[in-house]
């Protein structure tokens, strides 16, 4: 296997191949553990060494805004990868490999949104509700009209309501709508369907 030698954090690495200047530029304001820049022996009948980060870098195209993952993504489009001898998200990879150890009940979020960006700028740490919130904030979620389950639309919604408040009862409601009892109870309590 051909390499080139390449000046990264004051030491010399062995790359596969060039990658772009502007790529080692964005990565020199990381500090990038020392472990993923030595080179490890393939297993499983392959021949040679790779370095985990040129392993990685090997598998990105750089847009504008995002690097996006151009290896193995899985059904949602998170990329995906081998790494420290398991197979784990693309973006979870860029965090171990720029910005070090992700603790047990924290998650890698995107801010740009890109499910295949594995750009660590576009990373950050953050519980599941804070995943949830984010979504929310961004107007991302499956709820009401986005729901493709949906047998409800804001006009049965309003006339849900106004019958209820009227006296007809939840169950009755619940026959003529196609809905549960405690569906037709969380529409008038607005627990769902909180925007109509």
């Amino acid at each position: 296997m051909k390499t080139i030698k390449c000046k990264f954090q004051n030491r010399i690495v062995q790359l596969c191949k060039p990658y772009p200047v502007e790529l080692i530029d964005q990565l020199t304001n990381y500090q990038v553990p020392s472990i993923y820049l030595r080179p490890f022996k393939l297993g499983a009948g392959r021949h040679g060494y790779v370095c985990p980060l040129d392993s990685f870098l090997s598998n990105i195209r750089i847009t504008k805004t995002c690097w996006l993952w151009t290896a193995c993504c899985e059904f949602r489009g998170y990329g995906r990868i081998y790494f420290d001898s398991k197979p784990q998200k693309a973006h979870r990879v860029s965090w171990q490999l720029f910005k070090g150890k992700i603790p047990v009940h924290l998650h890698v979020l995107h801010t740009c949104d890109v499910r295949s960006c594995v750009n660590p700028a576009h990373l950050f740490l953050g519980t599941i509700q804070d995943n949830s919130d984010d979504m929310v904030a961004k107007d991302r979620s499956c709820f009401g009209l986005k729901n493709y389950n949906h047998k409800l639309d804001n006009k049965k919604i309003v006339r849900i309501r106004y019958l209820y408040s009227k006296g007809v009862s939840q169950s009755q409601l619940g026959r003529d709508f196609g809905i549960t009892p405690s569906s037709v109870c969380r529409i008038v309590n607005r627990k769902i369907w909180k925007r109509v």
